[in-house]
């Protein structure tokens, strides 16, 4: 049998090549955001938030940087709101999380949808792993927004942010999925976005978090 044709593969960063094309990318991608104003270079710099957490890139053939984003395990509300520096108004239920967040896409392929296809493959992760949620913060007119809306995604306004990588920025919402919203999310973006998952597949060795065995009604407790 013939082997499939791809366009390039996902795979966790790992080595310093890699690190900095990751950083080359998020540079391009915030400069040229109109929702918030970047205040130095630590808003794209490889960080020890990045090598604590899960950082996933889409490659080109070349292996040329083409999308990444960042999955951080949060087992409660304080943790997630240290590691997106803004508050998170969500109830125990909602936890352990995955975080998503510092992702950037190539402008000039924008529309193709490698921002999902990260996002898929971190649902997968939390699917498997039988998290509370995925969260995160997106600024006001971030144009991802119609997509989280349409896969089930909660929005509520962070009363306050204290992330100093930005200077100027629009409201932030908290963006969260809640577990039972997850696996249909997951079938969702497998049918919009099926050539795109089929032309960059995973490799490499599968994501890892710690997993806690929680049922639901320990869910409803704050720890």
């Amino acid at each position: 049998m013939a082997r499939t044709s791809t366009d390039g593969l996902i795979s966790l960063v790992r080595d310093k090549d890699q690190i900095a094309a990751i950083e080359a990318l998020r540079k391009e991608a915030y400069e040229g955001a109109s929702e918030f104003q970047i205040a130095g270079k630590e808003a794209w710099e490889w960080s020890e938030a990045d090598a604590n957490g899960q950082v996933l890139a889409v490659w080109d053939r070349e292996g040329q940087a083409l999308a990444t984003m960042r999955g951080s395990f949060a087992p409660n509300r304080a943790e997630a709101q240290n590691q997106l520096e803004c508050t998170v108004p969500l109830q125990p239920s909602w936890f352990p999380t995955l975080v998503l967040e510092r992702a950037a896409t190539k402008a000039r392929i924008a529309q193709r949808g490698l921002n999902s296809l990260l996002r898929y493959v971190f649902i997968e992760t939390a699917i498997q792993h039988r998290l509370g949620s995925i969260i995160g913060a997106v600024f006001e007119g971030a144009p991802r927004l119609g997509v989280l809306a349409e896969l089930g995604y909660q929005f509520s306004l962070a009363e306050r942010m204290w992330d100093r990588n930005f200077n100027k920025h629009t409201p932030v919402h908290i963006v969260a999925l809640p577990r039972k919203e997850l696996t249909m999310a997951h079938l969702k973006l497998r049918t919009r976005f099926e050539a795109t998952i089929a032309s960059f597949p995973y490799s490499g060795t599968p994501i890892q978090l710690p997993i806690i065995v929680q049922n639901d009604e320990a869910r409803d407790v704050e720890s």
